[in-house]
C-alpha cells in the first residue's frame, strides 16, 4: 500500500462528488509536471489524504489505476488547463473532524520531503496537487488524525468489494461489443480504452454522470459503490460523444436499472414514472414502486435523451 497527498482547493467539490481524481498530463505550457505525473504510479488500495482551504478533510482509496481521460466538467476551476489528462476512481471517507496540518507544524517541519512536501514550512499547502507521503509524514498524520485514520481505513476497506468491471464470460453482447470497438481504425488506442471502460459503467463515463445525479432518482439510495451508471438512450444507439456524456445517464439501483433499461419504465421531463403495462402488478409490489411517484425534474440536457427513451425503449403499448 502507498500513500498520497491531494491538494484540492479548486476541484474538491467536484472529485468528490464524482468520486474521482484527475489532472492534467501536462501544465498549461506542454511541459510535464511530476505533481501529475505521480497519479501514474497509484494502485488499487491506496490511500490519500484530502487537504482542502488548509485542513485535511477526507481519506481517499484508490479503486483503480491511472487511465488517460479528458477533464471532467469542473466548471470555472481549472479553464486554463489541458483537456488529456489521468483520471483514477476513488472512494472517499469525509473525516468528523478535519485536521489542520498547520496547528502542528512543529512536529511535522522536520520531517517533510525537500522537493516533494504538499506543504511549507509555515504549515500552508503548496500550490501542486499531488504528492507522495512517506514514513515519516504519514506517522505524523496518524497521529494528529488522533483515531480517524483507523476508522477511515476500516471504513473504507469495508467497502472496497467492487464488483469487477470485466465482463462476465457469458455476456457475450458485452463482449461482442467490446471486440468491435477494439477492431476500430477510426479512433485512437486512449478513445478505445475510455468507450471499453464505459460500456461497463465505469470510467470517465461514470464520473460524468456522479457530477450530474447524485443518488437513484426512484429508490432514494445515495451509495455510489451500489448504483448502476445507467444509460438513458442505449449504448448501441448512442455516437461515441453520447456513450460518454453525463447527462446521458442516471445513477440507478441495480434492479430499477433493470427496469429502466428493459424498458418497464420511463421518465417524463419533470420526473413523472411512467409505468408499462408490461410490468406485472406482483413487481410493482414486491419492490414497492410507486406508479404516481414524482422523482424530481430533469435538466434541459437530460430531457433530449429521454424523450428517445420514451419514443423507442418504453414499452408504452
Amino acid at each position: 500500500m502507498q500513500f498520497w497527498w491531494v491538494n484540492q482547493n479548486q476541484t474538491f467539490k467536484h472529485e468528490r462528488r464524482g468520486g474521482f481524481l484527475w489532472a492534467p498530463k501536462r501544465n498549461a505550457n506542454g511541459a510535464r509536471n511530476p505533481n501529475y505525473d505521480f497519479l501514474e504510479k497509484i494502485e488499487p488500495g491506496d490511500l490519500i489524504f484530502s487537504f482542502v482551504d488548509s485542513r485535511i478533510v477526507s481519506i481517499a482509496m484508490a479503486e483503480t489505476r491511472a487511465i488517460t481521460a479528458p477533464k471532467p466538467d469542473f466548471g470555472v476551476a481549472g479553464l486554463n488547463w489541458q483537456n488529456d489528462g489521468w483520471h483514477v476512481e476513488v472512494d472517499y471517507y469525509d473525516l468528523p473532524n478535519p485536521v489542520r496540518p498547520k496547528d502542528y507544524i512543529e512536529q511535522i517541519a522536520p520531517i517533510l520531503d525537500e522537493k516533494y512536501s504538499p506543504l511549507n514550512r509555515s504549515g500552508n499547502g503548496v500550490q501542486a496537487y499531488f504528492f507522495p507521503v512517506g514514513v515519516g509524514l504519514l506517522t505524523e498524520l496518524v497521529k494528529i488524525l488522533d483515531g480517524q485514520f483507523e476508522s477511515a481505513f476500516e471504513s473504507l476497506l469495508e467497502r472496497s468489494t467492487k464488483p469487477d468491471p470485466s465482463p462476465n464470460s457469458e455476456d457475450t453482447e458485452t463482449v461482442s461489443e467490446e471486440k468491435r470497438i477494439q477492431q476500430r481504425l477510426d479512433i485512437g488506442e486512449t478513445q478505445r480504452t475510455q468507450l471499453v471502460i464505459a460500456r461497463r459503467g465505469q470510467g470517465i463515463y461514470r464520473t460524468n454522470v456522479r457530477l450530474v445525479e447524485k443518488s437513484c432518482r426512484v429508490t432514494g439510495l445515495a451509495e455510489p459503490q451500489h448504483l448502476v451508471a445507467s444509460h438513458i438512450k442505449p449504448w448501441s444507439k448512442s455516437d461515441d460523444l453520447e456513450k460518454l456524456d453525463g447527462y446521458n445517464g442516471l445513477l440507478l439501483s441495480p434492479h430499477i436499472d433493470h427496469l429502466f433499461d428493459k424498458g418497464f419504465i420511463s421518465f417524463t421531463d419533470q420526473g413523472v414514472v411512467l409505468t408499462s403495462r408490461h410490468l406485472r402488478e406482483q413487481v410493482l409490489t414486491k419492490w414497492h414502486l410507486d406508479r404516481n411517484q414524482h422523482v424530481g425534474n430533469f435538466s434541459t440536457e437530460q430531457s433530449k435523451y429521454l424523450e428517445y427513451h420514451r419514443d423507442m425503449v418504453f414499452r408504452s403499448a
